[in-house]
């Protein structure tokens, strides 16, 4: 059913965060200028809720039109019946018919669809299992690495207690953005996005991260950061893990000694080894912002260059050019083709072979001669053609005579 209903009357989709994913201005004036041009508005599709609508997609034509003819606007809407599982698909669908869709934005599909099975408005299929890396437990990004130790129960009691266990797959099977054979279960993977805005929203949970970190990079940029920070923190994570299992060993041999000389010694090894804990814990924390920062500096400091050299490229682009001294050219030109007709002293080769040959037509066959002929008059309309071409445009002041004797 289609409905005209003014622009105040329309909410956003309710799985949009238009607080951190704000209305891209770029985007909105190309749809201004596509509207004036060509008068043509593309389809919006949306729900009831109410005495509003709410749209699927189409947030920036809303905005555009919005700009152009204000609020109290009619617009035509296609409503339908539309779940919340719909509304979310078709705003992935939406964020990735656009060219080069910003890492954030990638974010946002992630985060809508892990706080909607958070809260029951969507189901996502169930992880083959309750252990494994990558395990997250919705609405939270962070990962659980043992959700058995985490939360007192075993693998089968976690699934029935109604936990909302999730890993990418399982949200890349819901938007559809796997990789390798979709008709088998084995051999697909979630594509390397899911897995970084998985990780780019476990960082910005703990705070290593702001979304506005991420503001204005690209894609591969925004996956070197989330690949940066992945590395660093599985190296102080295997660093933390074998300083505590150091620490675990000396305080088992502590128990061994007690009451032998070597009791104090191994006191004071304790805890040098405690201190090494504690500083590997806090470095485990710290160390991903840091690393991150560091890339996200490198990135954004090759973002300024790259459009500093693109705007002093404009800027030479609009200063005319000097041409070269095509004079010079020309008389080098004027040289060779006098050599080439210019009588036997200095001649070309062609020039030499051509005046040797003259002087003996009367040897040359008929057949022979007459194909020569040929050629030499299609060169010469061709070296005319030149000619004509180099030839300065007749002043339309002259008389006509005047630009006959000028071109003989």
């Amino acid at each position: 059913m289609n409905i005209k209903i003014k622009i105040k009357d329309i909410d956003p989709n309710p799985y949009r965060n238009t607080e951190h994913y704000r209305i891209d201005e770029k985007k909105v004036q190309q749809l201004i200028q596509s509207y004036i041009t060509t008068r043509f508005w593309p389809v919006i599709i949306g729900r009831r809720v109410g005495k509003k609508i709410q749209i699927a997609f189409g947030h920036h034509r809303i905005e555009a039109a919005k700009r152009l003819y204000g609020e109290n606007y009619e617009l035509e809407i296609i409503i339908m019946e539309l779940s919340d599982d719909e509304m979310l698909k078709m705003m992935a669908n939406e964020n990735q018919q656009s060219f080069a869709t910003p890492f954030i934005v990638e974010m946002e599909t992630i985060q809508a669809v892990v706080q909607a099975f958070g809260d029951g408005k969507i189901e996502l299929n169930p992880p083959s299992g309750v252990s494994g890396r990558g395990l997250r437990c919705a609405p939270k990004f962070s990962q659980v690495s043992d959700p058995r130790t985490k939360f007192g129960s075993s693998s089968r009691d976690l699934l029935e207690d109604g936990l909302k266990f999730y890993n990418a797959m399982t949200v890349a099977e819901f938007l559809g953005w796997t990789d390798g054979d979709k008709s088998a279960s084995k051999g697909r993977r979630a594509q390397p996005r899911v897995e970084d805005a998985l990780s780019a929203l476990e960082y910005v949970e703990e705070g290593y991260l702001k979304l506005s970190d991420l503001e204005g990079l690209s894609l591969t940029d925004c996956s070197r950061v989330i690949h940066e920070a992945n590395k660093e923190r599985k190296e102080r994570l295997n660093t933390l893990k074998e300083s505590e299992e150091y620490l675990e060993k000396i305080e088992a041999d502590l128990e061994k000694v007690q009451g032998t000389p070597q009791e104090e010694d191994v006191k004071q090894r304790v805890k040098f080894a405690r201190t090494d804990v504690q500083r590997a814990k806090e470095k485990a924390k710290t160390e991903p912002a840091a690393a991150m920062k560091a890339v996200i500096d490198h990135a954004k400091d090759k973002k300024r260059d790259r459009e500093a050299a693109e705007a002093a490229k404009a800027a030479t682009d609009r200063v005319p050019k000097k041409l070269p001294d095509v004079s010079q050219a020309a008389d080098n030109l004027r040289t060779q083709i006098e050599r080439l007709v210019g009588g036997a002293h200095g001649q070309d080769e062609l020039g030499r072979k051509l005046s040797e040959l003259s002087g003996h037509r009367e040897h040359i066959s008929e057949g022979s001669r007459r194909l020569l002929v040929t050629a030499l008059e299609r060169l010469a309309k061709r070296v005319q053609s030149y000619a004509d071409k180099f030839k300065a445009p007749p002043d339309p002041k002259l008389t006509v005579t005047t630009r006959r004797l000028l071109t003989r």
